[in-house]
C-alpha cells in the first residue's frame, strides 16, 4: 500500500466514530516476566480484557536512540514526511502470533494477544504502526513512557499519529475520530532525577544525574504534549508531575500490586529457624545504591552494636557502571569492609535460589531515602511472608495510609530505622504480628482490580471524538 493510500485509509477509518473495543499496546521489545515495568504493562492488558476491551500488542524491534540523542523532529517526523512525499510503500506489520496462541505465556489470564512487529529501524516500526491503525480501528493506543536508557516510544509515535490524521484532511478544526493516545509512566521521572541528584554523594555522578534530569524533562514534556492522558503508577507521582501536563492531557492513576499474595502456608519456616536481614535490589539503580549506602554507613553500625553477630544479605548485582566511569560507587559499601562487618553479597540469584534464601531470613529491609514511583521490592516481602521494615519514602508510592500497610514504616532517621529492625528481628511476638498484618493487607489490596477503572472509564467514556 502506498503511503498516500495509508492516508486515504486513515481518512476513511479515522473519520468514522470508532465503536471497536480494540486497544493497541506498543512497546520496544517482547514483554518479559522479570521486569517490573513489563509486568505492569501486562497487567494493563489483563485489566483491559477484564473490562471488555480487546488488547493487541505491537513490538518495535529496534530500540529508540539513546536518551542523549533524542530523535524527535530531526528523525522520525522527517521519515514520515519523506515517505509521504515520495509515495513509497509503507512497511507492512507482521503478525507473529496467531489468534489461537498466547504471546504472553506468563499471563495465562489473557484469552489471546495478537502480537505484531515490523522489520527495520524504530522509525520504520512507527510507520508500520500507522499502517496497522489505518487498516484496523482501535479505540486507544497505549505506550509506556519509561526512560531507562532510551527515549520514550509515545514521544515519537503519538506525534506521528496526529500528523497522519491531520494530513488526511486539511480542513481546520474538523472533529475526527482517532485512537485515544495514552502514555503510561512507571515513575515521576523528572522529579526522581532531581531527588537523586540532590542525594548523590559523588560529584561527577551528581552532574551526570542533573544532565539526565534536563533531558528527561524535555522528553516528558514532549510525550505529554501529544497525549490525551498520562497514566501514573500512583497518585503521589501524578501530583508531583502536574506541572508537566499541558491542558488537554488528563492525569490518571493506575496502581496495582504486582503479583498475588497468598495466605501464609503451614510449612512456612517459623521465627525460631530464621536469622538475619535481607535486601533485594540492583546496585546499578541509584535508588538502591543510595539507600544501601545510607543504611551501611548510618543504620547498620547501630544494629551491630545491639546484635554483634547480625548478618545482612544483599541480593542483586552490585554497582559497577559508575565505578567504571567515575571511580566511585565501587561496591555496595565503598569505604566499608563488608564481610568483616557481617554483610554477605549474594549477587544476582535465580528465582528458586532466592526463594530458598528468603525462607531463612527473618527481616526484609527497604532503606530507600530518595525515590518516586512504586518500590516493587516491597512486594517481595509480602509475597514471601517476610516482615518488612521500610522508610516512608519507600512506602509513599503505595498511596495508602502508612498504618494500614501492616509493615513497619519509619522516617529516614538512622536511630528509628535501626530500633525498628532490631525489634522485629528479636521479638517473636512482634515478628508474628507484623507478618500477619502484612498478609491481611496484601490479600485485601492485591485482590482488588479496580485500579484500572480510571483508564478504562476514560477510554470507554470518551466516544473517541477528538479535536485534531
Amino acid at each position: 500500500m502506498l503511503v498516500v493510500g495509508v492516508v486515504v485509509s486513515l481518512l476513511a477509518t479515522l473519520t468514522e466514530k470508532c465503536k471497536t473495543s480494540n486497544v493497541l499496546f506498543v512497546h520496544l521489545r517482547p514483554l518479559n516476566k522479570y521486569e517490573g515495568s513489563d509486568l505492569r504493562l501486562a497487567d494493563l492488558m489483563v485489566a483491559a480484557q477484564n473490562r471488555g476491551l480487546t488488547p493487541a500488542y505491537f513490538r518495535l524491534r529496534s530500540p529508540v536512540e539513546a536518551a542523549d540523542m533524542p530523535i524527535s523532529k530531526s528523525h522520525c517526523d522527517d521519515v514520515v514526511d519523506e515517505w509521504m512525499r515520495r509515495k513509497k510503500r509503507a512497511p507492512k506489520p507482521k503478525i507473529i502470533h496467531s489468534r489461537s496462541e498466547r504471546s504472553l505465556e506468563f499471563r495465562p489470564e489473557l484469552d489471546y494477544v495478537t502480537e505484531w512487529t515490523s522489520q527495520g529501524s524504530f522509525c520504520m516500526g512507527v510507520l508500520a504502526v500507522l499502517r496497522l491503525l489505518a487498516a484496523r480501528c482501535h479505540r486507544a493506543v497505549i505506550a509506556p513512557a519509561w526512560f531507562w536508557g532510551f527515549d520514550a516510544v509515545p514521544g515519537h509515535l503519538f506525534p506521528a499519529i496526529r500528523q497522519m490524521v491531520a494530513n488526511a484532511d486539511k480542513r481546520p478544526r474538523r472533529v475526527k475520530s482517532r485512537p485515544l493516545l495514552l502514555a503510561v509512566s512507571d515513575d515521576a521521572h523528572t522529579v526522581r532525577e532531581e531527588k537523586l541528584a540532590k542525594t548523590e554523594t559523588c560529584a561527577k555522578a551528581q552532574l551526570k544525574t542533573e544532565q539526565r534530569r534536563d533531558k528527561v524533562y524535555n522528553m516528558e514534556r514532549r510525550v505529554y504534549a501529544h497525549s490525551d492522558a498520562a497514566v501514573f503508577i500512583s497518585r503521589t507521582d501524578l501530583e508531583a508531575s502536574r506541572d508537566l501536563l499541558p491542558s488537554g492531557c488528563a492525569g490518571l492513576v493506575c496502581n496495582a500490586v504486582p503479583g498475588s499474595v497468598a495466605p501464609i502456608p503451614e510449612n512456612s519456616p517459623p521465627w525460631s529457624t530464621r536469622q538475619g536481614f535481607v535486601f533485594i535490589g540492583n546496585g546499578e539503580n541509584p535508588t538502591n545504591y543510595q539507600g544501601i549506602l545510607w543504611f551501611l554507613r548510618n543504620v547498620w553500625p547501630l544494629i551491630r552494636i545491639k546484635l554483634p553477630d547480625a548478618k545482612l544479605h544483599l541480593i542483586g548485582r552490585p554497582p559497577s557502571q559508575v565505578c567504571d566511569e567515575f571511580k566511585c560507587h565501587c561496591g555496595w559499601g565503598e569505604d566499608m569492609p563488608l564481610e568483616s562487618n557481617g554483610v554477605i553479597q549474594l549477587g544476582g540469584l535465580e528465582e528458586q535460589e532466592m526463594n530458598q534464601v528468603l525462607r531463612r531470613m527473618r527481616v526484609f529491609v527497604v532503606p530507600v531515602v530518595s525515590s518516586t514511583g512504586v518500590i516493587t521490592k516491597n512486594f517481595q516481602a509480602y509475597i514471601h511472608h517476610l516482615p518488612l521494615v521500610l522508610t516512608a519514602v519507600a512506602a509513599a508510592g503505595l498511596d495508602q495510609s502508612l498504618d494500614s500497610l501492616g509493615a513497619v514504616v519509619t522516617s529516614t532517621s538512622a536511630e528509628e530505622f535501626a530500633d525498628a529492625a532490631v525489634s522485629v528481628h528479636e521479638d517473636e511476638n512482634r515478628w508474628t504480628q507484623v507478618r500477619a498484618a502484612m498478609n491481611k493487607f496484601g490479600q485485601n489490596w492485591g485482590g482488588k482490580r479496580t485500579w484500572f477503572d480510571q483508564v478504562a472509564d476514560f477510554i470507554l467514556g470518551s466516544g473517541n471524538e477528538l479535536m485534531v
